[in-house]
């Protein structure tokens, strides 16, 4: 961001205050706060094959405040965490839904939390796989 200031004097972009933009939309639009917190938990799909895995960052979460369901296609992903129980890593209550490209086998999904990371796996149902054609010569 300081790139855009370079043709100001230097004791303008040392003064500049360059979080007044976000208090203010934090003020002046609640729902940009909340915004900015959902996106504070990023979550990172990688396809394959087989089927994929979902790995989203969830520092400071314990797995009883976290829930994980599959519904065809979608995955469904939450945090909550009791108030009482509240700690700083934490960002605050999250949910998310992932679409995927595909129908996921719900007896076939599994989850891990290890260090902050949340890795789900799910499996694709076998009727959904990519069939390999053979070509043949004529």
């Amino acid at each position: 961001m300081l790139q855009l200031f370079d043709a100001f004097p230097r004791h303008w972009v040392s003064s500049f205050d360059f979080d007044f933009f976000d208090r203010e939309l934090n003020r002046r639009f609640p729902a940009f706060q909340q915004a900015g917190r959902a996106a504070a938990h990023p979550v990172n799909l990688y396809l394959a094959d087989e089927g994929a895995r979902v790995v989203a960052e969830v520092p400071g979460w314990r797995a009883e405040h976290l829930d994980i369901s599959v519904d065809g296609n979608k995955l469904h992903l939450a945090g909550r965490i009791p108030s009482d129980q509240k700690n700083p890593l934490s960002l605050g209550d999250f949910q998310r839904v992932v679409n995927l490209p595909f129908r996921i086998r719900e007896d076939q999904v599994s989850a891990e939390l290890q260090n902050g990371r949340l890795t789900i796996a799910l499996e694709r149902r076998e009727e959904d796989k990519p069939k390999r054609i053979q070509v043949n010569v004529a």
